[in-house]
């Protein structure tokens, strides 16, 4: 059997039968080849309480065409990115449009791809985070993969893994973190749909695990990062303020990471999307401050030879992944139709259709 070279990242973003979105910052928009690519807008119709209600409180002028359910984005063949915060204005993490951001990236597949297509996309963040780790078994880990041979830590590694199990050691500064799951104290969900069309989803699990596997592999193949965490625990908090002392003392008992954006992926698999992230460890939870060494490292991880490499590296794996990948099984059994003609938002209520029809 022959051998066949995997297609480039230029061939890949040339085929109309898969697609990618990447919602973020976080070095994504210092890829080069996001470099010079006209910004473009789509209006979702979806605005969320919290940035209305926010906007009328300072009495924003929005820039015209854009505002609450105006979601900015680029896209460069197949692959679309979607910078959570925005692009002309910042929508602090307490404000971002989490839900139009997904249903932006969800109505733009849906134009690009062919029907019998339409389920081969795929959904990836990243996200700049905070660390939570100062436990004991945290600090032995460290120690142990800083002074054992690397045979031996490979041997246990491997043994560990069998028995379902991991040994722990500190996630630093630096560090990639893939979280296989989410701890929410956000206070900021709510059902994408809850009238018209009802969705009792099963987050379980939230994270992809072929994505978060894609996510490890190609980190691990250079030096991207100092580490590469393949799971985590990662605990959402409203923003925009970092935790107190005492927040912080209880969520180190149950999180690795901790960070502000990662809400987006109970929105995702409402919509049957699979979603994974990456998460670049920008500071510690107990000394986080963009005053003092956080901007610094977020500034360092977006060198080109880091996150943009290795963020070019992970689009190749994920135009590929997304071609056979189809959708999550989240919404199977899940979905009560309710009356989705109710639903006043025109590309939604299409949505909300095709959601019925394919699985109820």
């Amino acid at each position: 059997m022959k051998n066949c070279p995997a297609p480039n990242l230029e061939e890949l973003m040339g085929m109309d039968d898969r697609a990618i979105v990447i919602f973020g910052g976080s070095g994504v928009d210092e890829c080069p080849i996001f470099d010079d690519v006209e910004w473009k807008t789509i209006d979702t119709g979806y605005k969320e309480t919290r940035v209305v209600d926010k906007a009328a409180e300072l009495q924003i002028n929005f820039p015209e065409g854009l505002g609450p359910g105006v979601v900015e984005y680029q896209q460069i063949g197949n692959v679309f990115f979607i910078p959570r915060h925005g692009h002309e204005q910042r929508y602090g993490p307490s404000v971002t449009q989490y839900k139009a951001n997904i249903l932006a990236g969800e109505m733009l597949v849906r134009d690009f791809l062919p029907d019998d297509k339409v389920d081969n996309a795929v959904f990836l963040a990243t996200s700049a985070v905070g660390s939570l780790n100062s436990g004991l078994m945290d600090k032995l880990g460290t120690a142990f993969r800083k002074y054992m041979p690397k045979s031996v830590v490979k041997k246990v590694d491997s043994v560990a893994a069998k028995l379902g199990m991991e040994i722990p050691f500190e996630v630093q500064v630096y560090d990639l973190v893939v979280p296989h799951d989410v701890k929410d104290e956000s206070g900021k969900f709510d059902s994408v749909f809850g009238m018209g069309l009802i969705v009792h989803v099963n987050p379980r699990p939230l994270i992809d695990k072929g994505l978060s596997a894609l996510f490890s592999y190609k980190a691990k193949a250079n030096n991207y990062f100092n580490a590469v965490h393949e799971k985590g625990v990662a605990v959402i908090i409203p923003g925009d303020r970092f935790s107190t002392e005492a927040e912080g003392v209880v969520r180190e008992k149950y999180g690795d990471i901790v960070g502000m954006t990662l809400i987006e992926a109970f929105s995702a698999i409402e919509l049957g999307r699979r979603y994974a992230a990456a998460t670049f460890v920008v500071d510690l939870d107990r000394d986080a401050s963009h005053e003092h060494g956080t901007l610094k490292v977020m500034q360092d991880l977006s060198h080109s030879e880091r996150v943009p490499a290795y963020m070019t590296e992970v689009m190749k794996g994920a135009l590929q992944y997304a071609a056979t990948a189809g959708r999550t099984d989240h919404l199977k059994g899940a979905i009560i139709p309710a009356n989705p003609d109710l639903i006043g938002i025109p590309k939604l209520r299409k949505i909300a259709r095709e959601l019925v029809e394919k699985y109820c």
